[in-house]
């Protein structure tokens, strides 16, 4: 496109500067044909090729009248001053652009000082002279508006593609984001349900192992003291059976619910999200386990509500505490108390120290990694609550956890 433009440009300039010839020699010619050339190279050097237009517009200078000026050197000049506008830095921009007024100027000049042959009214001499300089000035400078303006308006699109992909790239952060907090969450979901339904399950086992222990005593002891009614091996067995499977039922309806919130299907059915309603369950699956639990009860009244979701991060904390006192303090006895007080929920569970008689039955404890600490954490952080645990000097544990009301 760049060749057809300048060789069509080319071939008029030099039509017309043959036209001059017999008047004024072989300059406008010449000046044609070297700033017309040198604007198939602009591209590849922009700042030589302009600087052999300029040369090429000062061999006009040296004519005796000016009137091929216009018409054979400032179709390339007007093409130059646009390369200028559009291509240059700011600063050799505005220098071209001054430039060209001066180029203006002594055309302007060179007019006056021809006029002085051929004219003798010196007021018209003196406003054709000006005339002339004004258009030639006038012509480079639209020229030169023309590709600055061009040259904003790139600009200006490369700045709003750079600002979608921007966007574009902080949009997938923020997905990536979403998507670890999701996969965060549903960590903790399933480490709390399955960590307490398997914590239930193992201190099941080994109850019935060492009731089925428990059972063989007291049978040879039954048959040197006739009389005595214990309960039989079998029932024992069947207790514990039937306990581990409602334990394990529960955990798989949880899971279930929870491995449903990654489900797209409407057909899915969602069980309800546990809440502080649930805790009194929570607690006598705790006793059935084995755990001495004591439940003061849900106390206090309620000033306002809790933030969305709240609830289920209470029912969490205390279940990791209640499964913290199974793993870790089998058969201590357990304390729950809920308090709604004036600025929040307060939460409270504490396990007393495990007994030496207790502590001789526990054969292999439950390892721990210390993600349900964290999530406890995680979760009371997340609406802005306080949580505090460690071990008391009486030997205790001791779990206490607030969540503020809504903000109005």
């Amino acid at each position: 496109m760049n060749i057809i433009v300048v060789a069509h440009m080319q071939f008029f300039c030099c039509v017309l500067s043959v036209a001059f010839i017999n008047g004024y020699g072989w300059i406008p010619l010449i000046s044609a044909l070297c700033s017309t050339t040198a604007l198939y190279f602009r591209y590849r050097f922009p700042y030589g090729s302009i600087y052999v237009v300029i040369a090429a517009l000062c061999l006009t200078l040296v004519e005796p009248y000016p009137g091929s000026l216009a018409i054979t050197c400032y179709p390339p000049v007007s093409l130059a001053a646009y390369h200028v506008g559009r291509h240059w830095t700011r600063r050799a921009r505005f220098r071209a652009l001054i430039l060209g007024w001066v180029g203006a100027l002594a055309v302007t000049v060179q007019a006056s000082l021809s006029f002085l042959y051929h004219w003798d009214d010196i007021p018209a001499r003196i406003f054709i002279s000006l005339l002339l300089g004004v258009l030639c000035g006038s012509i480079f400078t639209v020229f030169w508006f023309l590709g600055d303006s061009r040259r904003m308006r790139e600009l200006r699109s490369e700045e709003f593609k750079e600002r979608a992909r921007r966007l574009e790239y902080e949009q997938e952060q923020e997905r990536r984001l979403a998507a670890q907090d999701e996969r965060t969450r549903i960590a903790r979901e399933m480490h709390d349900i399955v960590a307490h339904s398997l914590s239930s399950i193992i201190s099941q086992a080994d109850g019935a192992r060492y009731a089925a222990a428990s059972a063989r005593t007291a049978r040879a002891q039954q048959a040197e003291q006739p009389g005595q009614a214990q309960q039989s091996e079998p029932d024992i067995a069947e207790q514990t059976l039937e306990l581990i499977a409602d334990t394990a039922r529960d955990s798989l309806t949880q899971m279930r619910s929870l491995l449903g919130l990654l489900r797209t299907d409407e057909a899915t059915a969602y069980a309800p999200v546990p809440a502080l309603s649930d805790v009194p369950a929570l607690v006598e699956q705790s006793r059935r386990a084995g755990l001495p639990v004591t439940f003061t009860g849900i106390t206090g009244t309620m000033a306002r509500t809790l933030p969305q979701g709240a609830e289920l991060a209470a029912y969490r904390t205390v279940q990791e505490a209640l499964t913290n006192a199974l793993k870790h303090s089998p058969g201590a006895a357990t304390t729950v108390a809920i308090h709604w007080g004036k600025d929040g929920l307060q939460l409270r569970v504490q396990n007393d120290p495990v007994s030496s008689t207790a502590a001789q039955h526990i054969a292999r404890p439950v390892p721990g990694s210390g993600n349900g600490l964290r999530g406890m954490s995680e979760r009371i952080a997340l609406y802005h609550g306080t949580l505090a645990y460690g071990l008391q000097p009486d030997g205790s544990w001791l779990v206490e956890a607030a969540l503020p009301y809504r903000d109005l």
